[in-house]
């Protein structure tokens, strides 16, 4: 990954950290996974809207479900961000939360 800051990162199981987001020379919004067990990186791609370069964004693991949410932040486009997002370990998908996502259909 390029040198960061404001990104979070969090760990999930034994063996896997992802950091997501942050800023550097610009504002970032890639989403990386590192395997501990194979000591590798893997970018995680999106399916349908993917978020917006952020950073000082917060977010939690739901272990039970294997579910990472991220909220909110600082983005290019808009100083404050209200949006949240979710990636799930089991298909590897990130993308708008179901709330968000309803919002968003809402707003058409």
């Amino acid at each position: 990954p390029s040198p960061r800051w404001g990104h979070i990162a969090i760990t999930h199981g034994m063996d896997s950290l992802i950091i997501f987001g942050g800023a550097g020379e610009t504002f970032l919004g890639d989403m990386l996974m590192y395997n501990a067990f194979h000591a590798t990186w893997k970018e995680v791609h999106g399916l349908g809207p993917c978020p917006q370069e952020r950073w000082g964004h917060s977010c939690v693991i739901q272990e039970e479900s294997s579910v990472l949410f991220f909220f909110g932040g600082c983005g290019k486009q808009a100083p404050y961000l209200g949006d949240t997002y979710q990636f799930t370990f089991e298909d590897m998908l990130l993308g708008p939360s179901p709330e968000q996502a309803r919002r968003a259909r809402e707003s058409r």
